[in-house]
């Protein structure tokens, strides 16, 4: 089975199932879509985690003197950062300091079943 269905009703624990609550997390909301290649759309919500180190094929957030970046950690002779599976290494783009912020332990969105549209959240 692929998809396990949770019903209409059934309390879910987000906190519990991503470790939102943890003093070390963090919810950032994507600002393009440059990781939908990687399944990551504009408008995702993406928790971090700062209490984990990345390794290599995780999704990580990277903080630059321009600001945050979501990219994909590939760890070889020495680290690169790439926008999607087949993008760019985005180290030498980076001009000053960068370190890595965290490393992406959930991601969800909210859309409705039909129009694409924001929903209230309730079941129908």
């Amino acid at each position: 089975m692929e998809v396990e269905e949770i019903g209409c009703g059934t309390e879910l624990d987000l906190n519990a199932l991503l470790q939102a609550d943890r003093p070390s997390s963090f919810i950032f909301r994507m600002g393009s879509g440059v990781m939908h290649e990687a399944g990551i759309d504009k408008g995702d919500f993406v928790v971090i985690r700062r209490d984990r180190e990345p390794e290599n094929g995780d999704l990580v957030v990277v903080k630059a003197p321009a600001g945050f970046y979501l990219r994909l950690w590939r760890d070889g002779e020495r680290p690169s950062l790439l926008a999607g599976i087949s993008g760019d290494d985005l180290l030498p783009k980076i001009h000053g300091h960068c370190h890595v912020f965290g490393v992406v332990a959930g991601i969800f969105r909210r859309r409705s079943r039909r129009s694409g549209k924001k929903t209230d959240g309730v079941c129908r």
